[in-house]
């Protein structure tokens, strides 16, 4: 019979793994591909997902810094 060739999993002492140090708000999770991405690469590639091409949310005062020359404003 298919019960006889069922086996019971074994069970192995598995040690919590410790904490990982990841650095509070130097990642920021994408809305549309759910993929967590670097700020600064988000940043660079001005405020647009390096995956999906999805638009994050901008300040007016980072909008017209991306806009506009330096000095000239």
């Amino acid at each position: 019979m298919i019960v006889d060739k069922i086996k019971k999993r074994e069970v192995k002492n598995i040690q919590p793994k410790k904490p990982v140090d990841i650095p509070v708000g130097k990642w920021v999770k994408c809305e549309k591909c759910k993929e967590i991405i670097y700020k600064e690469a988000v940043q660079e590639n001005y405020s647009v997902c390096p995956n999906c091409g999805y638009h994050f949310r901008l300040s007016s005062r980072r909008r017209i810094a991306q806009i506009i020359d330096e000095r000239n404003f």
